[in-house]
């Protein structure tokens, strides 16, 4: 054989070789393209969401579809809350709906989307459950049949609330607000491991303890802003001055200005100066204001030392105060306060708890009576008078019933109450002022036992309530600093769980928007 016959036997040999290598790539690069087809395809399937991972905390991982509760539950929280304290304006404060929310800015300086902002809010919750979640495995956390029975209690709920809305299935009902991949056991999952972590925390801010020289030094130390100050006040404004009269002449406006202030300010002066007791103010305010001031309590006030304003708060606070001292205080530009003080209290009662069924008495819409102002005062009364035979037979049927357990009352509260905010009504650590003057005096006398029943009406709020005595607490000064020493360990505790956590996304993150 030539030498040059051989030499194109051997090319033909590597050709052979070249093909088969080049044909193997090929094929590999086909499955390679074949895979990634099928993984687009799936990337939006529910089973990636429900079990692909998203997120990863510390270690604890969170799939698409969790993720996805708590990014849309923030969402429908936030918004809740801004339609109910900004009901007139609230469209303006919130992104456009039907809009993505990747799309949309919510903070112009930094560039923040309103999807960043959500997510920033469930990254936070859900830092908390992945801390407490693993501290409570690794500890042994168990939950309790009671424990238990909230999760189911919220799956159910949540279930009613699917059929009440008119789905016809709960699971379409989960999709809807949570996105594909959220199912009725992904749901319970949620809610299980979200109750877990919960009740976990829980235990560790209830486990906090405190000896009484504790509570009774942290009170001591902080009772300007923690005792409870009792003081009557009525406002005095200055006439507002027609700016449009000054429209080239600020020195004049402001000189106006002042002359109105100083007539307010005389005013008060002289109100106060003729204040020697509490029916003296009462009667000032009511010389000075008969319809806002007409009823005696329209001065009174009860606040904690923390939420007393800085107008006349630091007075009120300051030590050597004492009952029938008078004072006037300037509202900035505005007016004047005159205020009356009548007592501080250290908080030295017990708080009690109680079971409580509430009757409200049937609103009636002013716009249903047209121009017929008449007929609208009579259904008004009409409805009061509804709610008091309620009451009134309420409590009648209950004196006459032979068990006056509490088991029974909570039976009663659960046929009737119209706050149904608790299972059973019960209410824990109330302490004074929180309704009116008369159920004070029955809650907070010493001679109250468990098993007192009595009821009350509330004229201001058209509202009734009949009160099962349950029992007494520790004093109210006590459970103050109890609940301030609480809430900081508390919050050092949590501080210190997730302070610097490990957080991990995935390439499935991008589903969770």
């Amino acid at each position: 054989m030539s030498a040059s016959k051989e030499k194109r036997i051997r090319e033909s040999d590597e050709a052979k070789k070249t093909r088969r290598k080049t044909n193997g790539m090929i094929i590999a690069i086909a499955v390679i393209v074949v895979a990634l087809l099928a993984i687009s395809l799936t990337i939006n399937s529910k089973a990636i969401r429900r079990n692909g991972t998203a997120i990863k905390i510390d270690g604890v991982e969170f799939s698409v579809s969790e993720f996805n509760y708590y990014y849309f539950n923030s969402y429908y929280n936030y918004v809740n809350q801004v339609y109910t304290s900004y009901s007139d304006y609230a469209d303006s404060m919130l992104p456009e709906s039907g809009k993505p929310l990747k799309s949309q800015v919510y903070d112009e300086e930094s560039g923040e989307t309103w999807a960043d902002f959500f997510e920033g809010i469930a990254l936070d919750s859900l830092k908390e459950v992945a801390g407490s979640y693993k501290e409570a495995t690794e500890t042994g956390f168990e939950m309790t049949e009671e424990q238990l029975q909230t999760i189911q209690d919220e799956y159910d709920n949540t279930e009613d609330s699917a059929f009440s809305y008119g789905f016809s299935s709960f699971k379409d009902y989960l999709e809807s607000y949570y996105g594909k991949g959220m199912n009725e056991d992904t749901f319970y999952d949620v809610l299980y491991r979200m109750y877990y972590a919960n009740f976990y925390s829980q235990s560790v801010k209830e486990g906090f303890t405190y000896t009484d020289e504790e509570l009774a030094s942290y009170y001591d130390e902080n009772s300007d802003q923690m005792d409870t100050y009792t003081y009557r006040y009525f406002y005095i404004a200055a006439d507002t001055v027609d700016e449009t009269e000054y429209e080239n002449d600020e020195d004049g406006l402001t000189a106006a200005q002042e002359r109105a202030m100083a007539d307010a300010k005389e005013k008060a002066d002289t109100y106060a100066n003729n204040i020697n007791s509490e029916e003296d103010m009462i009667e000032a305010a009511r010389d000075f204001d008969s319809e806002t001031y007409a009823e005696d309590d329209a001065t009174l006030r009860h606040y904690a030392g923390n939420i007393l304003g800085s107008v006349y708060g630091v007075w009120l606070r300051e030590a050597g105060r004492q009952e029938g001292d008078v004072y006037v205080a300037e509202l900035e530009n505005k007016g004047y306060y005159v205020v009356y003080f009548v007592n501080r209290d250290k908080n030295e009662y017990p708080v009690v708890n109680v079971h409580m069924i509430t009757l409200n008495a049937e609103t009636v819409s002013e716009d249903d009576y047209a121009d017929d102002y008449d007929a609208y005062e009579a259904a008004q009364l009409e409805a009061l008078e509804a709610v008091k035979n309620e009451a009134d037979e309420l409590f009648k049927t209950w004196k006459n019933d032979s068990d006056h357990s509490v088991e029974n009352f909570v039976t009663y509260f659960t046929e009737n109450s119209d706050n149904t905010s608790t299972e059973d009504g019960y209410i824990e650590n109330m302490y004074m002022y929180q309704y009116t003057d008369e159920m004070d005096a029955w809650l907070f006398n010493s001679s109250r036992k468990e098993g007192d029943v009595a009821l009350f009406a509330n004229d201001e709020e058209d509202t009734y309530y009949l009160i099962y005595f349950d029992s007494t607490g520790m004093n109210y000064c006590d459970y103050l600093a109890d609940t301030d020493l609480r809430d900081a360990d508390y919050n050092e505790w949590l501080e210190n769980l997730i302070g610097n956590m490990d957080i991990n996304k995935t390439w499935l993150f991008s589903l969770t928007r």
